[in-house]
């Protein structure tokens, strides 16, 4: 009883009289925009969401319990250039609504990058309001005892509530290492620099120290087996409190980096051991933690520390509409070949007509002429004419898939990104005019290679059935637009938005699995296009939106071999 009414006096008097401090979260490394408001926007893709919940010292009569969710979202500036805005909401709450405190802000932010992209500099702002609030009725103050009980009036004079605006700066540097693309962050963050007051007792001061924080964070790559370890250091300073944590975890890709798990541990010195588990899963990464407490407050805890979750999902905006999908399916659903062998059956029965007329002679050659013309997509069947070369390619829009990434690999199958083209076809026919030609080459081109590309998957999945061994050569290639090193990982991108298209059959993804469909990969970024196409960002119509730059945003299934 002693031991849990010195707890509670203790509470009550941090309440009262101690300078508040800001919550912290054990999983605060993998919150970037808690972390950091420079670290809004600076997502794998375009949006992220994130929600955060910790509770601990369950064993106390005031346990904590702690909330946060955030969105942000990256803007695109430019070449070289990112915007970033996000928004955070952070519920805290101490002892049964006894104290608890709302935080509300956004924060924008910039980022620059040099060495090719290989390097980002960002700064970002945190603009709020606090509130926090206390239920003085629940309170008992050492003036009530009488010395026979609580009987007197507490004679506090509380207002209940505090609100402030909240203010927050910060840096973040973040660079790639060596052919693995080896991560290294580091960053510095500040809060509450201009120390808000958040009093509860009239006419009295109650400033809200600042609070600093460093640390540094990196993913360092291990062999060829999808592994990684994960070192972090973070240090926390909020007046004469220090914190320190050092964690590292290791982390196994699986699947092409469409799954990962981690685990480690780590430990905040003086306070608290911690155990690290996470699992991601294409968009989405659930981090689960428990800290074991040790400091000198283990007596009342019994070591019973504090359980955190935190729930992450990333992911892109679509747009869809749906005489846009009918026109496609529409589309993929046309094959030519019945036409063709209804035409060819007509030649040969003109064939049976005796051919020393000239005239019945000049209609047949007509005759195949016209089949000549309309059969513009081969029909790929025979094994000879398969291993004879395909040269298939499919085509993408400016910087597809990922726009804005510097990640080499990608998780969209090639069949989103064509459905974008189409959808985008409109704009690009606007844009690049008629000396750009758009709407031949996406009718020509886009259009009749995805159709192509469709045959082809029929002919080889028979072929796989019957026990043959296959190997598509596929070359990735970008325009001149953008950076070398940027384009090498947007080919890369690309073959990897084919293989996903591919894997996308079940059939085909079970034989890619078990070795007998091969994936010969060939990474040539910008080198292979043609010189006289422009890089000019600023001359978009040529860049851009014309046949010529469309030409060499493509994948080139350059040769199929059969075994």
């Amino acid at each position: 009883m002693k031991k849990i009414f010195a707890v509670f006096i203790c509470l009550i008097t941090a309440i009262v009289f101690v300078k508040a401090q800001d919550v912290h979260f054990s999983q605060q490394f993998d919150n970037d925009i808690y972390l950091n408001p420079a670290q809004s926007g600076l997502g794998k893709k375009a949006n992220r969401l994130v929600l955060q919940y910790r509770d601990q010292w369950r064993s106390v009569p005031v346990p904590y319990s702690s909330a946060f969710v955030s969105y942000d979202r990256k803007i695109n500036a430019g070449e070289n250039q990112l915007l970033g805005a996000g928004l955070q909401l952070l519920y805290d709450r101490a002892g049964d609504g006894k104290l608890s405190t709302i935080k509300v802000s956004v924060s924008p932010s910039y980022t620059r990058f040099f060495k090719e992209e290989r390097i980002g500099l960002s700064v970002g702002f945190q603009i709020g309001m606090l509130h926090r609030f206390i239920d003085s009725d629940g309170l008992v103050f050492e003036s009530q005892f009488d010395g026979v009980g609580v009987n007197n009036p507490s004679g506090e004079a509380l207002n209940g509530t505090a609100t402030a605006p909240d203010l927050g700066f910060g840096l973040h540097l973040s660079s790639k290492i060596g052919d693995k693309n080896h991560i290294i962050e580091t960053g510095f963050s500040m809060y509450n620099f201009h120390e808000p007051n958040l009093s509860f007792i009239e006419n009295a001061i109650d400033n809200r120290p600042t609070r600093f924080n460093v640390y540094a964070k990196s993913e360092v790559f291990v062999g060829q087996n999808g592994w990684s370890i994960n070192p972090v250091l973070q240090y926390q300073r909020q007046e004469n409190l220090n914190n320190i944590l050092p964690l590292v975890f290791a982390k196994k890709y699986l699947k092409n980096k469409n799954m990962a798990f981690s685990f480690g541990g780590g430990y905040r010195v003086k306070d608290a051991a911690k155990m690290y588990f996470a699992y991601e899963v294409n968009d989405f990464k659930i981090g689960v933690n428990y800290d074991i407490n040790t400091s000198a407050f283990n007596d009342a805890t019994n070591s019973i520390g504090a359980g955190e979750i935190l729930l992450k999902y990333e992911f892109e905006r679509k747009k869809t509409e749906k005489i846009v999908e009918i026109e496609i399916d529409t589309l993929l659903a046309e094959d030519t070949t019945e036409f063709v062998e209804e035409i060819e059956e007509q030649v040969e029965e003109e064939v049976v007509v005796e051919v020393d007329e000239t005239e019945v002679t000049e209609e047949i050659e007509e005759t195949v002429d016209k089949v000549e013309t309309v059969i513009e997509t081969p029909k790929v069947s025979r094994i000879d004419e398969i291993n004879a070369g395909t040269n298939i390619q499919l085509y993408f829009p400016n910087d597809y898939p990922n726009p804005n990434s510097l990640s080499p690999t990608t998780k969209t199958p090639y069949g989103e990104i064509y459905r974008k083209y189409i959808e985008l076809s409109v704009e690009y026919y606007r844009l690049g005019g008629n000396e750009g030609n758009m709407q031949d080459f996406i009718d020509n081109h886009v259009i009749k290679e995805w159709n192509k590309y469709n045959q082809l998957i029929s002919e080889i999945s028979k072929l796989l059935k019957e026990g043959k061994t296959v190997t598509l050569v596929v070359k990735g290639h970008t325009s001149p637009l953008a950076n070398s090193d940027y384009n090498l990982n947007l080919s890369k991108r690309r073959v990897q938005s084919f293989i996903n298209q591919v894997s996308f059959r079940e059939d085909l993804d079970l034989y890619i699995k078990n070795g007998q469909l091969k994936v010969t990969e060939v990474f040539y970024g910008e080198t292979k296009s043609d010189a006289a196409v422009s890089d000019d960002s600023k001359n978009k119509k040529q860049s851009i939106y014309s046949d010529k730059a469309a030409f060499e945003r493509r994948v080139e299934i350059e040769k199929v071999i059969v075994e």
